[in-house]
Protein backbone atom coordinates (compact mmCIF):
# COMPACT_ATOMS: atom_id res chain seq x y z
CA UNK A 1 0.00 0.00 0.00
CA UNK A 2 1.26 3.28 -0.63
CA UNK A 3 0.31 7.10 0.72
CA UNK A 4 -2.20 7.91 -2.38
CA UNK A 5 -3.60 3.83 -2.31
CA UNK A 6 -4.29 4.34 1.92
CA UNK A 7 -5.81 7.69 0.84
CA UNK A 8 -8.32 6.07 -1.22
CA UNK A 9 -9.38 3.33 0.35
CA UNK A 10 -10.04 5.96 3.54
CA UNK A 11 -12.17 7.70 1.06
CA UNK A 12 -14.22 4.62 -0.15
CA UNK A 13 -14.82 4.20 3.60
CA UNK A 14 -15.79 6.62 4.53
CA UNK A 15 -16.63 9.32 1.64
CA UNK A 16 -19.44 10.77 3.40
CA UNK A 17 -17.91 11.05 6.47
CA UNK A 18 -16.29 14.86 7.90
CA UNK A 19 -13.01 14.40 6.88
CA UNK A 20 -11.89 18.55 7.52
CA UNK A 21 -12.88 21.51 8.95
CA UNK A 22 -12.28 24.47 7.21
CA UNK A 23 -12.62 28.34 8.51
CA UNK A 24 -14.70 30.16 5.82
CA UNK A 25 -16.86 33.26 5.61
CA UNK A 26 -15.92 33.88 9.51
CA UNK A 27 -17.07 29.88 10.90
CA UNK A 28 -15.83 26.30 10.86
CA UNK A 29 -17.66 24.44 8.32
CA UNK A 30 -17.45 20.54 7.42
CA UNK A 31 -15.62 19.15 4.43
CA UNK A 32 -16.56 15.67 3.87
CA UNK A 33 -13.77 12.81 2.76
CA UNK A 34 -15.76 13.06 -0.59
CA UNK A 35 -15.66 16.59 -0.94
CA UNK A 36 -12.27 16.28 -0.39
CA UNK A 37 -11.13 13.51 -2.35
CA UNK A 38 -13.15 14.31 -5.58
CA UNK A 39 -11.24 17.65 -5.52
CA UNK A 40 -8.12 16.55 -5.15
CA UNK A 41 -8.90 13.45 -8.01
CA UNK A 42 -9.52 16.11 -10.50
CA UNK A 43 -6.29 18.57 -9.63
CA UNK A 44 -4.72 14.94 -10.30
CA UNK A 45 -6.04 14.80 -13.73
CA UNK A 46 -5.27 17.93 -14.90
CA UNK A 47 -1.46 17.56 -13.50
CA UNK A 48 -1.60 14.49 -15.90
CA UNK A 49 -3.09 16.35 -18.43
CA UNK A 50 -0.39 18.73 -18.21
CA UNK A 51 2.55 16.35 -18.52
CA UNK A 52 2.96 15.40 -14.95
CA UNK A 53 4.93 11.78 -15.20
CA UNK A 54 5.80 9.28 -12.67
CA UNK A 55 8.44 10.65 -10.32
CA UNK A 56 8.23 14.33 -11.38
CA UNK A 57 8.23 17.01 -8.79
CA UNK A 58 5.62 19.64 -7.88
CA UNK A 59 6.27 21.91 -5.01
CA UNK A 60 3.67 23.45 -2.52
CA UNK A 61 5.04 26.34 -0.69
CA UNK A 62 2.23 27.56 1.53
CA UNK A 63 1.03 27.52 5.25
CA UNK A 64 -0.63 24.63 6.84
CA UNK A 65 -4.46 24.77 5.06
CA UNK A 66 -7.08 22.36 3.28
CA UNK A 67 -5.93 23.28 0.32
CA UNK A 68 -1.99 21.92 1.07
CA UNK A 69 -3.78 18.58 1.33
CA UNK A 70 -5.76 18.69 -1.96
CA UNK A 71 -2.39 19.49 -3.73
CA UNK A 72 -0.02 16.66 -2.13
CA UNK A 73 -2.97 14.02 -2.65
CA UNK A 74 -3.30 15.33 -6.08
CA UNK A 75 0.28 15.28 -6.59
CA UNK A 76 0.35 11.78 -4.89
CA UNK A 77 -2.05 10.47 -6.95
CA UNK A 78 -0.83 11.42 -10.41
CA UNK A 79 2.34 9.21 -9.11
CA UNK A 80 4.35 13.26 -8.78
CA UNK A 81 6.97 13.47 -6.01
CA UNK A 82 5.75 16.29 -3.12
CA UNK A 83 8.68 19.18 -2.54
CA UNK A 84 7.11 20.86 0.45
CA UNK A 85 8.76 24.43 0.93
CA UNK A 86 8.40 27.16 4.25
CA UNK A 87 6.66 29.89 2.78
CA UNK A 88 9.35 32.07 4.83
CA UNK A 89 12.03 31.55 2.34
CA UNK A 90 12.78 34.11 -0.08
CA UNK A 91 12.99 34.18 -3.82
CA UNK A 92 16.56 33.18 -3.99
CA UNK A 93 15.65 30.53 -1.30
CA UNK A 94 12.83 29.23 -3.15
CA UNK A 95 14.54 29.41 -6.68
CA UNK A 96 17.63 27.35 -5.23
CA UNK A 97 15.64 24.61 -4.04
CA UNK A 98 12.93 24.78 -6.94
CA UNK A 99 16.74 24.14 -9.46
CA UNK A 100 17.61 21.77 -7.41
CA UNK A 101 14.55 19.33 -7.37
CA UNK A 102 13.58 19.86 -10.83
CA UNK A 103 10.24 21.46 -10.06
CA UNK A 104 7.79 21.26 -12.83
CA UNK A 105 4.68 22.95 -11.48
CA UNK A 106 4.37 25.30 -8.27
CA UNK A 107 1.20 25.76 -6.33
CA UNK A 108 1.18 28.69 -3.98
CA UNK A 109 -1.25 29.76 -1.22
CA UNK A 110 -1.64 33.78 -1.64
CA UNK A 111 -0.97 36.82 -2.79
CA UNK A 112 2.48 37.23 -1.01
CA UNK A 113 3.41 34.08 -2.39
CA UNK A 114 1.93 34.54 -5.94
CA UNK A 115 4.24 38.24 -6.02
CA UNK A 116 7.34 36.31 -4.90
CA UNK A 117 7.03 33.61 -7.23
CA UNK A 118 5.63 34.74 -10.38
CA UNK A 119 9.64 36.52 -11.63
CA UNK A 120 10.67 32.71 -11.04
CA UNK A 121 8.38 31.08 -14.01
CA UNK A 122 11.46 33.04 -15.75
CA UNK A 123 14.16 32.48 -13.94
CA UNK A 124 13.79 28.65 -13.04
CA UNK A 125 14.24 26.79 -15.98
CA UNK A 126 11.47 23.88 -16.57
CA UNK A 127 9.15 25.90 -14.03
CA UNK A 128 5.74 25.26 -16.01
CA UNK A 129 3.07 26.63 -14.41
CA UNK A 130 2.31 28.40 -11.27
CA UNK A 131 -1.10 27.71 -9.27
CA UNK A 132 -2.56 29.61 -6.27
CA UNK A 133 -5.22 28.21 -4.09
CA UNK A 134 -6.94 31.45 -3.52
CA UNK A 135 -8.14 33.06 -6.76
CA UNK A 136 -7.72 36.60 -5.51
CA UNK A 137 -4.61 36.28 -5.33
CA UNK A 138 -3.86 36.49 -9.37
CA UNK A 139 -6.01 39.71 -9.70
CA UNK A 140 -3.94 41.76 -12.23
CA UNK A 141 -2.00 38.59 -13.20
CA UNK A 142 -2.70 37.53 -17.05
CA UNK A 143 -0.20 35.23 -17.97
CA UNK A 144 -1.10 31.48 -19.66
CA UNK A 145 1.44 29.97 -17.07
CA UNK A 146 -0.73 30.89 -13.99
CA UNK A 147 -3.90 30.29 -12.66
CA UNK A 148 -5.82 29.46 -9.43
CA UNK A 149 -6.34 25.55 -8.56
CA UNK A 150 -10.17 26.13 -9.17
CA UNK A 151 -9.28 26.52 -12.25
CA UNK A 152 -6.59 23.59 -12.63
CA UNK A 153 -9.04 21.63 -11.01
CA UNK A 154 -12.11 22.23 -14.11
CA UNK A 155 -9.39 20.99 -16.68
CA UNK A 156 -9.79 17.78 -15.30
CA UNK A 157 -11.87 16.30 -18.08
CA UNK A 158 -8.95 16.62 -20.37
CA UNK A 159 -7.86 13.31 -18.72
CA UNK A 160 -9.21 10.16 -18.39
CA UNK A 161 -9.98 9.20 -14.49
CA UNK A 162 -8.66 5.45 -15.79
CA UNK A 163 -5.12 7.13 -15.91
CA UNK A 164 -5.33 7.51 -12.08
CA UNK A 165 -6.05 4.13 -11.68
CA UNK A 166 -3.36 2.63 -13.71
CA UNK A 167 -0.58 5.03 -11.67
CA UNK A 168 -2.16 3.91 -8.57
CA UNK A 169 -1.79 0.48 -9.50
CA UNK A 170 1.94 0.80 -10.78
CA UNK A 171 3.10 2.74 -7.54
CA UNK A 172 5.30 0.63 -4.42
CA UNK A 173 6.00 1.26 -1.15
CA UNK A 174 10.05 1.61 -2.26
CA UNK A 175 8.77 4.98 -4.78
CA UNK A 176 9.79 8.06 -3.55
CA UNK A 177 6.63 10.39 -2.22
CA UNK A 178 8.41 12.92 -1.18
CA UNK A 179 11.91 15.42 -1.22
CA UNK A 180 11.92 17.25 2.25
CA UNK A 181 14.76 20.09 2.07
CA UNK A 182 16.14 20.38 5.82
CA UNK A 183 17.02 23.24 7.42
CA UNK A 184 20.40 23.88 6.33
CA UNK A 185 21.62 24.15 9.82
CA UNK A 186 24.96 22.62 9.15
CA UNK A 187 25.58 23.98 5.68
CA UNK A 188 23.53 23.60 2.33
CA UNK A 189 19.83 22.68 3.12
CA UNK A 190 19.92 18.53 2.20
CA UNK A 191 16.79 16.82 0.26
CA UNK A 192 16.06 14.13 2.07
CA UNK A 193 13.80 11.98 0.11
CA UNK A 194 11.48 9.72 1.62
CA UNK A 195 9.27 6.82 0.02
CA UNK A 196 5.88 5.89 0.53
CA UNK A 197 6.81 2.91 2.76
CA UNK A 198 9.01 5.25 5.16
CA UNK A 199 6.38 7.12 5.81
CA UNK A 200 3.22 4.69 6.35
CA UNK A 201 5.75 2.57 8.62
CA UNK A 202 5.22 5.28 11.31
CA UNK A 203 1.94 5.76 10.73
CA UNK A 204 1.54 1.81 11.02
CA UNK A 205 3.71 2.17 14.48
CA UNK A 206 1.69 5.02 15.64
CA UNK A 207 -1.59 3.36 15.73
CA UNK A 208 -0.22 0.13 17.81
CA UNK A 209 -0.05 2.70 20.88
CA UNK A 210 -2.39 5.63 20.03
CA UNK A 211 -6.20 4.95 20.01
CA UNK A 212 -7.42 7.50 17.33
CA UNK A 213 -10.62 7.59 14.90
CA UNK A 214 -12.93 8.89 13.15
CA UNK A 215 -14.70 10.00 16.49
CA UNK A 216 -11.22 12.77 17.17
CA UNK A 217 -10.61 16.06 15.74
CA UNK A 218 -7.15 17.33 15.64
CA UNK A 219 -6.27 20.89 14.86
CA UNK A 220 -3.21 21.55 12.47
CA UNK A 221 -1.21 24.70 13.50
CA UNK A 222 1.95 23.21 12.91
CA UNK A 223 4.15 23.63 9.10
CA UNK A 224 3.06 21.09 6.98
CA UNK A 225 6.73 21.50 4.99
CA UNK A 226 7.84 19.93 8.34
CA UNK A 227 7.49 15.88 8.39
CA UNK A 228 6.41 16.31 11.83
CA UNK A 229 3.10 17.72 10.94
CA UNK A 230 2.86 15.80 7.41
CA UNK A 231 3.29 12.44 9.19
CA UNK A 232 1.72 12.68 12.51
CA UNK A 233 -0.74 15.35 11.98
CA UNK A 234 -1.67 14.71 8.14
CA UNK A 235 -0.80 11.02 6.82
CA UNK A 236 -1.91 9.62 10.00
CA UNK A 237 -5.12 11.42 10.34
CA UNK A 238 -6.18 10.47 6.97
CA UNK A 239 -5.00 6.67 8.34
CA UNK A 240 -7.23 6.51 11.11
CA UNK A 241 -10.57 8.69 10.21
CA UNK A 242 -9.59 11.63 12.41
CA UNK A 243 -11.03 14.91 11.57
CA UNK A 244 -8.52 17.33 10.69
CA UNK A 245 -9.30 21.13 11.59
CA UNK A 246 -6.86 23.71 10.01
CA UNK A 247 -5.97 26.72 12.30
CA UNK A 248 -6.04 30.45 10.82
CA UNK A 249 -2.55 31.29 11.85
CA UNK A 250 -0.19 30.66 14.51
CA UNK A 251 -1.08 33.52 15.81
CA UNK A 252 -4.69 32.38 16.64
CA UNK A 253 -4.27 29.03 17.52
CA UNK A 254 -5.39 29.79 20.94
CA UNK A 255 -8.88 31.02 19.56
CA UNK A 256 -8.71 28.12 17.55
CA UNK A 257 -8.86 25.62 20.26
CA UNK A 258 -11.90 27.31 21.67
CA UNK A 259 -13.82 27.06 18.24
CA UNK A 260 -12.55 23.46 16.68
CA UNK A 261 -12.66 21.88 20.53
CA UNK A 262 -10.13 18.89 19.76
CA UNK A 263 -9.45 16.05 20.47
CA UNK A 264 -6.20 15.35 19.94
CA UNK A 265 -3.60 17.50 18.40
CA UNK A 266 0.65 17.42 17.26
CA UNK A 267 2.46 20.63 18.85
CA UNK A 268 5.40 21.92 19.76
CA UNK A 269 7.21 23.26 23.03
CA UNK A 270 6.88 26.60 22.07
CA UNK A 271 3.04 26.11 22.33
CA UNK A 272 2.66 24.78 25.68
CA UNK A 273 4.98 27.75 26.56
CA UNK A 274 2.66 30.35 25.61
CA UNK A 275 -0.35 28.63 26.92
CA UNK A 276 1.57 28.43 30.31
CA UNK A 277 2.67 32.26 29.60
CA UNK A 278 -1.08 33.17 29.58
CA UNK A 279 -2.22 32.19 32.04
CA UNK A 280 0.24 33.91 34.11
CA UNK A 281 0.09 37.37 32.12
CA UNK A 282 -3.57 37.04 32.60
CA UNK A 283 -3.04 36.36 36.44
CA UNK A 284 -0.94 39.23 36.64
CA UNK A 285 -3.08 41.77 34.99
CA UNK A 286 -6.46 40.58 37.08
CA UNK A 287 -7.61 42.29 40.52
CA UNK A 288 -5.44 40.68 43.44
CA UNK A 289 -7.70 38.04 44.63
CA UNK A 290 -7.93 36.32 41.24
CA UNK A 291 -3.86 36.92 41.04
CA UNK A 292 -3.14 35.66 44.37
CA UNK A 293 -5.34 32.52 43.66
CA UNK A 294 -4.22 31.88 40.21
CA UNK A 295 -0.26 31.78 41.25
CA UNK A 296 -1.16 29.60 44.09
CA UNK A 297 -2.82 27.34 41.76
CA UNK A 298 0.15 27.19 39.58
CA UNK A 299 2.25 26.59 42.53
CA UNK A 300 -0.05 23.98 43.10
CA UNK A 301 0.26 22.38 39.22
CA UNK A 302 4.45 22.03 40.06
CA UNK A 303 3.98 20.18 43.44
CA UNK A 304 1.15 17.90 42.52
CA UNK A 305 2.76 17.50 38.88
CA UNK A 306 6.70 15.83 40.85
CA UNK A 307 3.99 13.40 42.40
CA UNK A 308 1.91 12.44 39.19
CA UNK A 309 5.20 12.20 36.99
CA UNK A 310 6.13 9.33 39.50
CA UNK A 311 2.74 7.64 38.50
CA UNK A 312 2.34 8.28 41.95
CA UNK A 313 -1.77 9.37 43.51
CA UNK A 314 -1.73 12.60 45.01
CA UNK A 315 -2.71 12.02 49.16
CA UNK A 316 -3.87 14.44 52.06
CA UNK A 317 -3.25 18.29 51.53
CA UNK A 318 -1.64 17.81 48.56
CA UNK A 319 -4.77 16.30 47.04
CA UNK A 320 -7.49 18.93 48.83
CA UNK A 321 -4.95 21.69 46.98
CA UNK A 322 -4.92 20.22 43.71
CA UNK A 323 -8.65 19.16 44.10
CA UNK A 324 -9.55 23.24 44.57
CA UNK A 325 -6.43 24.42 42.36
CA UNK A 326 -8.39 22.39 39.35
CA UNK A 327 -11.56 23.73 40.29
CA UNK A 328 -10.59 27.13 40.11
CA UNK A 329 -7.86 27.79 37.26
CA UNK A 330 -6.78 24.19 35.82
CA UNK A 331 -10.51 23.49 34.64
CA UNK A 332 -10.35 26.98 33.02
CA UNK A 333 -6.82 25.82 30.90
CA UNK A 334 -8.76 22.71 29.53
CA UNK A 335 -11.61 24.68 28.62
CA UNK A 336 -8.97 27.08 26.24
CA UNK A 337 -7.84 24.35 25.05
CA UNK A 338 -11.35 23.14 23.93
CA UNK A 339 -12.77 21.11 26.82
CA UNK A 340 -12.39 17.68 25.28
CA UNK A 341 -8.67 17.33 24.61
CA UNK A 342 -7.54 14.08 25.61
CA UNK A 343 -3.76 14.29 24.53
CA UNK A 344 -0.98 15.85 22.59
CA UNK A 345 1.91 14.72 20.99
CA UNK A 346 4.85 17.29 21.23
CA UNK A 347 8.24 17.47 19.01
CA UNK A 348 10.60 19.23 17.18
CA UNK A 349 12.41 20.25 20.16
CA UNK A 350 12.87 19.30 23.85
CA UNK A 351 9.96 19.79 26.23
CA UNK A 352 11.23 21.47 29.43
CA UNK A 353 10.27 18.75 32.40
CA UNK A 354 8.98 21.06 34.83
CA UNK A 355 6.13 22.06 31.59
CA UNK A 356 5.51 18.76 31.07
CA UNK A 357 4.26 18.05 34.25
CA UNK A 358 2.45 21.12 35.76
CA UNK A 359 0.51 20.41 32.38
CA UNK A 360 0.31 17.11 33.60
CA UNK A 361 -1.11 18.10 36.76
CA UNK A 362 -3.64 20.01 35.06
CA UNK A 363 -5.39 17.33 33.32
CA UNK A 364 -3.53 17.89 30.11
CA UNK A 365 -1.48 15.00 28.55
CA UNK A 366 1.74 15.55 26.65
CA UNK A 367 3.75 13.07 24.77
CA UNK A 368 6.85 13.47 24.13
CA UNK A 369 9.26 12.09 20.92
CA UNK A 370 11.91 12.46 19.35
CA UNK A 371 12.71 11.93 15.85
CA UNK A 372 14.49 13.40 12.36
CA UNK A 373 13.38 14.58 9.20
CA UNK A 374 15.52 11.23 7.56
CA UNK A 375 13.26 8.82 9.91
CA UNK A 376 9.81 10.17 8.97
CA UNK A 377 10.07 11.17 11.76
CA UNK A 378 9.45 9.51 14.58
CA UNK A 379 12.25 7.44 16.61
CA UNK A 380 11.10 7.07 20.10
CA UNK A 381 7.79 8.46 21.42
CA UNK A 382 6.04 8.14 24.59
CA UNK A 383 2.71 6.43 24.56
CA UNK A 384 -0.32 6.09 27.20
CA UNK A 385 0.43 2.44 28.28
CA UNK A 386 4.63 3.68 28.30
CA UNK A 387 5.64 7.33 29.37
CA UNK A 388 8.33 8.96 31.75
CA UNK A 389 8.06 12.93 32.07
CA UNK A 390 11.44 14.16 30.63
CA UNK A 391 11.81 11.13 28.17
CA UNK A 392 11.48 10.77 24.74
CA UNK A 393 9.78 7.88 25.53
CA UNK A 394 11.18 4.28 23.99
CA UNK A 395 11.70 3.52 20.35
CA UNK A 396 8.55 2.64 18.17
CA UNK A 397 7.61 -0.98 17.17
CA UNK A 398 9.45 -1.37 13.71
CA UNK A 399 12.42 0.60 14.89
CA UNK A 400 15.78 -0.46 16.18
CA UNK A 401 18.10 1.82 17.95
CA UNK A 402 21.60 1.44 19.06
CA UNK A 403 23.83 3.75 20.90
CA UNK A 404 27.68 4.02 19.29
CA UNK A 405 30.67 3.51 21.12
CA UNK A 406 31.55 7.49 20.64
CA UNK A 407 27.88 8.28 21.67
CA UNK A 408 25.92 8.17 18.34
CA UNK A 409 22.42 7.23 17.59
CA UNK A 410 22.04 4.61 15.22
CA UNK A 411 18.81 3.91 13.88
CA UNK A 412 17.68 0.87 11.55
CA UNK A 413 14.25 0.62 10.09
CA UNK A 414 11.75 1.13 7.67
CA UNK A 415 11.31 4.38 8.27
CA UNK A 416 14.59 5.32 7.60
CA UNK A 417 15.25 7.43 4.54
CA UNK A 418 16.96 6.04 1.27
Amino acid sequence: MTLPQMIRDRHNRWSKNRGFLVKRGGAYQDVTWGEYYDLACRVARALVGRGIEVGDRVAILSHTRFEWAVADTAILTAAGITVPLYPSLTRPEVKHLLERSGTRILFVSDVDQVQKCLPLLDAVEGLELLVAFEADALRGVDRPDVLSLEALAAEADRTDAAVLEERLAARTRDDVATIIFTSGTTGEPKGVMLTHGNILSNCEAAIEEFEIGPGDVHLAHLPLAHILERMGGYYLMLYTGCTIAYAESIQTVADNFGEVRPTISVSVPRIFEKVYAGVQTKAAEAPAPVRVLTFWALKVAREAGEVLAQKRPLTGGLKLRHAIADRIVFRKVRQRLGGRMRFFISGGAPLAPELAKAFLAMGVRIYEGYGLTETSPVITVNTPRRWKVGSVGRPISNVDVKIAEDGEILVKGPNVFI
